[in-house]
């Protein structure tokens, strides 16, 4: 673990500490986490130039003729014989194009690359896939009222997400990738993404970690065995924090076991915080599907 890292991580953990609620629940304390910012800024310019790099480019094509592109990071030297857990990182909004680059450079540069320092590939080897959403009108998610306090959940998903399902099978069947961790994640329309998938493939997924996102309504029960850690910025003004809450509830009052952290005052752009919380690559590798 490099020094900054350390820093940020003790910072974190002080502020997620004092801040624990009742019921799984935590605030992170504004002046805390923005005391990451000189760090997170570091790691991000340096992740933004070694991504490219570290991250395999390819092109996927399906069969009735429609496209997306993807990164994937596999492991430096594979064991013989040994499975790698797999981190599907969803982009958001921002990350959609056919560069194949914005979705592991810029903001986005530290959800996809953190798990792929040298320090956590030592601690924790791992595959990363990346997919990049097409340009709008394409969408993790179908018509989606970002504001607004009801949430549908649609029959079919988009032709974006199914593509995404479509590699992910693929790369689990050309590379050595244990299928009991899987693991899905993402800020904002990634966020949306990543419940999306937990709903449709309840069975699929060894953990997940939403940002500032929102569950359909009515889909809690389906998905109450998965361990999920929900992150939402208080002062959210793009998707308002009350959608993360009522996830939360919704899956404790489901039987489940979430995990919840909020930060004070924290707008939409909080996404950069929750990658960098002390605990959370140790509570995401300990997962294995039930």
């Amino acid at each position: 673990m490099t020094r900054a890292f350390r820093i940020f991580a003790v910072l974190a953990l002080a502020g997620g500490l004092h801040g624990q609620e009742p019921g799984g629940r935590f605030t992170i304390p504004a002046k805390v986490y923005r005391a990451r910012d000189a760090a997170i800024g570091a790691m991000r310019s340096r992740l933004s130039a070694s991504n490219p790099d570290a991250f395999e480019s390819f092109l996927y094509k399906a069969a009735d003729g429609a496209k997306i592109w993807y990164r994937l990071f596999a492991p430096d030297v594979p064991v013989d014989g040994k499975r790698y857990p797999l981190i599907l990182v969803l982009h958001g909004a921002g990350g959609r194009g056919t560069d194949n680059l914005t979705q592991i450079t810029g903001g986005a540069a530290v959800s996809a690359g953190i798990w792929t320092l040298p320090e956590e590939q030592r601690a924790r080897p791992c595959f990363v896939l990346a997919p990049q959403c097409p340009p709008e009108p394409a969408a993790w998610i179908k018509d989606e009222d970002w504001d607004g306090t009801a949430h549908h959940h649609h029959p079919e998903p988009t032709t974006s997400l199914a593509l995404v399902m479509e590699i992910l099978k693929r790369v689990i069947e050309e590379n050595p990738v244990d299928e009991n961790r899987l693991y899905v994640m993402g800020a904002s329309m990634g966020g949306y993404g990543t419940w999306d998938l937990l709903v449709r493939y309840p069975r699929r997924f060894a953990a997940a970690v939403p940002v500032c996102g929102a569950l359909a309504d009515d889909q809690a029960k389906a998905i109450a065995h998965v361990p999920v850690w929900i992150f939402h910025g208080a002062a959210d003004d793009v998707v308002s924090v009350s959608d993360s809450r009522s996830a939360f509830d919704q899956l404790r009052a489901a039987g489940g076991s979430p995990k919840y952290t909020e930060y004070e005052d924290g707008s939409h752009n909080i996404g950069v915080y929750p990658w960098t919380e002390p605990g959370l690559a140790e509570w995401l590798f300990a997962q294995r599907k039930r």
